[in-house]
C-alpha cells in the first residue's frame, strides 16, 4: 500500500531508544563482573560469532553447527 508506514518506520525510534537502554544496562553489569568472568563471556561470544559465520557460509542452521561442535 503506497504511503503506509512500516512497523519499523512507526516504531523505529522507540526500538532504537530501547536498544540503547539495554546496552547501557548490560555495560553497567559487565563492569561489575570479575575479570575472569568477563574473559569467559568474551570467549563464548567469539565462539558464537565463529559458529554463526560458519553456518552462514555453509547455508546451514546454527543449531546444526552447535550440535556437531558439542558432540565432538
Amino acid at each position: 500500500m503506497p504511503g503506509k508506514l512500516t512497523d519499523f518506520e512507526t516504531h523505529g525510534e522507540d526500538i532504537h531508544h530501547d536498544n540503547e537502554e539495554i546496552i547501557s544496562c548490560i555495560m553497567d553489569l559487565w563492569q561489575l563482573l570479575p575479570d575472569q568472568d568477563r574473559e569467559l563471556l568474551k570467549a563464548v561470544e567469539i565462539d558464537l560469532l565463529e559458529h554463526t559465520g560458519y553456518a552462514k557460509q555453509l547455508h546451514i542452521n546454527l543449531s546444526t553447527v552447535k550440535s556437531k561442535v558439542h558432540s565432538v
